[in-house]
């Protein structure tokens, strides 16, 4: 089962080399350069001619694999092909089509005798149909894809939610964990949240939670993972050398809040309280206690910041 454009490429040469009896001495199957990359931006193929470049997935010449070119010039036509180099030849060239799509083309290097009886169409055929079905289970994994991770990801947010806690952040600190490398959890509580939501209405809740929520990917690299860990609570794991980084990324992240607040005209003041706690490979793992310490800290650092306004 085939279900990334590797392993057609892989699949097709096997098969070409070891199996192959009546496709002549040279051959190649050209794919249009939208062929993969349409099923991931679901995006419908051409219907009619063909792209500027060509996917060579795979190919045989003189009994040999012929390497994949990503990028052909489709006025070229014969990949690697050089008619000062070579002895007259003779190239057979068909299209793959299905559903009024074209797939590509292939080209046949001196294989007459299939132009004489039902192999050439039969053949043809079992290439479409194998692309067909590789086409149908790439947009199965596409699928699937998105759907773990409609159900990975927060609504409001974007990030991830209470799911993505148990089923990627937590996998995530255990894998450093176990190859011996720091990490870094931290957790973050939204000031006053309740006094926003009563006040503001619930609509102005929603804009703090998400405007945190954006403020705390911005801030953190694309190596960290956030969470919504409940209503206006956030949990961030990612890889730290020492301590000095992660109040580093604490205290950008208060600074970029009040910027951001006061560049939307809030009218109030958007403020979180964040804490971190050190994951380190050399004392065992216990999740439970590790959000515990890191709750602890963000209250403290809220008590902080309450004093601080006082």
């Amino acid at each position: 089962k085939v279900t990334r454009d590797e392993e057609l490429h892989e699949w097709f040469n096997e098969f070409l080399v070891n199996e192959h009896q009546h496709e002549g001495d040279e051959l190649y199957i050209c794919l249009m350069d939208d062929f993969f990359s349409s099923i991931k931006e679901e995006k419908p193929l051409r219907r009619r001619g063909f792209t500027e470049n060509m996917d060579v997935v795979c190919g045989i010449k003189d009994g040999k694999n012929f390497p994949r070119i990503q990028k052909m010039d489709t006025t070229k036509l014969i990949p690697g092909y050089e008619s000062q180099d070579e002895e007259p030849r003779f190239f057979l060239f068909l299209p793959i089509y299905d559903a009024e799509c074209s797939y590509g083309y292939i080209v046949f290097g001196n294989a007459i005798p299939m132009m004489y009886d039902y192999t050439l169409y039969n053949w043809l055929r079992n290439v479409k149909l194998s692309l067909s079905n590789v086409r149908q289970n790439m947009k199965l994994v596409e699928l699937n894809k998105r759907l773990s991770k409609l159900s990975y990801t927060d609504g409001l947010t974007g990030v991830y939610n209470r799911m993505g806690c148990e089923g990627i952040a937590y996998p995530f600190l255990e894998k450093c964990h176990e190859e011996g490398k720091q990490a870094c959890m931290m957790f973050a509580d939204i000031n006053k949240m309740k006094v926003i939501n009563d006040k503001y209405g619930h609509l102005q809740g929603d804009i703090a939670i998400s405007t945190v929520a954006k403020v705390i990917q911005q801030v953190l690299t694309e190596d960290w993972i956030v969470v919504r860990y409940g209503g206006d609570e956030f949990l961030m794991v990612g890889e730290c050398r020492d301590e000095v980084e992660p109040q580093k990324l604490l205290d950008e992240i208060t600074l970029q809040l009040k910027a951001t607040a006061k560049e939307m005209q809030l009218p109030y003041a958007l403020r979180a309280g964040v804490g971190y706690v050190m994951v380190s490979p050399e004392e065992s793992l216990n999740l439970s206690d590790c959000l515990r310490r890191a709750d602890e800290a963000m209250y403290q650092m809220k008590k902080k910041q309450n004093g601080e306004r006082t």
